[in-house]
């Protein structure tokens, strides 16, 4: 018998029509994605997408069978959505996603324990994640609330802006940049700019740090991860792209300069549209809200 998760990744495929952009919004493994489509294409005797290497088409019984999937799909999220919302609706743990890029953020330091501060009993657990991952998190009932950059969201997703962060530069000592007060994107041609590994979802990664390589800067990927980033970057001379404010002390043997044309990002706290009343998320959520006006 045909495997309703078998289904459901199907869906994804045939709605993107990218195993990339399914496998980053089911959060598996692109590999293991179409490995299992072609078990399944082989176990239904008929393949359901026509591949070459630049698209990915649905098959004449692919686009029949599409339909079918979505709506197992379909129920298959709502059932999760509501078996997690019995389960956690008097839960004192309240569920936040957190991003990686503001893993530091003082807005949402302070806003956390000023909850767990008037609530009493609540605790709070946070799932470091990119935007995309985080939105999956919320549909599938995981989370309660998710910090993301700003994007083009679900209709079945509010959110509203909690912090603006403009990136900025980390130079090391006697970097020829380094002699300015400040840059331009322009400025930025050739230069070598250590990163940490984009992952699978570059989504928040092209968002924030797009127009830096736009211009002609070179990224580095670090594939050990944010912690080696500053290693290498000081033993190789690099540059590094910050997301603290500028007045931040920079790391030992650099210095920081902005970049007077780097644009904004906006991270937004979301989370599904009508929720319960009188739950932790939703006083949580209403705390954020008074915040953010008086700070705004």
């Amino acid at each position: 018998m045909l495997s309703p998760h078998l289904l459901i990744r199907f869906a994804s495929v045939g709605e993107h029509l990218s195993f990339s952009s399914a496998a980053a919004a089911l959060g598996i493994d692109q590999a293991t994605l179409s490995r299992q489509i072609r078990q399944m294409e082989i176990y239904l005797g008929f393949p359901l997408f026509e591949r070459s290497t630049r698209s990915v088409a649905l098959t004449v019984k692919g686009l029949a069978l599409l339909p079918v999937a979505q709506e197992v799909a379909a129920a298959h999220a709502k059932a999760g959505r509501v078996v997690a919302s019995m389960q956690h609706e008097n839960s004192s743990v309240l569920r936040v996603g957190t991003n990686p890029y503001v893993y530091w953020s003082p807005q949402m330091r302070d806003l956390l324990k000023e909850f767990t501060d008037k609530s009493r009993g609540a605790r709070v657990q946070t799932v470091s994640g990119t935007s995309n991952r985080q939105l999956a998190r919320l549909h599938a009932g995981s989370l309660d609330i998710a910090l993301i950059a700003d994007a083009t969201l679900p209709e079945d997703v509010e959110a509203f802006p909690i912090m603006t962060v403009k990136p900025n530069l980390l130079l090391p000592r006697g970097h020829a940049l380094a002699r300015r007060r400040s840059l331009s994107l322009q400025d930025l041609t050739g230069l070598s700019v250590a990163i940490a590994s984009t992952g699978r979802d570059k989504a928040d990664f092209a968002r924030i740090y797009g127009p830096f390589f736009a211009h002609g800067a070179q990224a580095v990927p670090v594939s050990e991860g944010g912690a080696a980033v500053v290693y290498y970057a000081a033993t190789d001379k690099m540059a590094m792209i910050s997301l603290r404010s500028i007045d931040t002390a920079p790391h030992e043997g650099f210095v920081r300069r902005e970049v007077t044309d780097a644009p904004e990002v906006n991270f937004l706290l979301a989370r599904l549209a009508k929720p319960r009343a009188r739950t932790l998320a939703h006083r949580f959520w209403q705390l954020a809200v008074r915040t953010a006006r008086l700070s705004g």
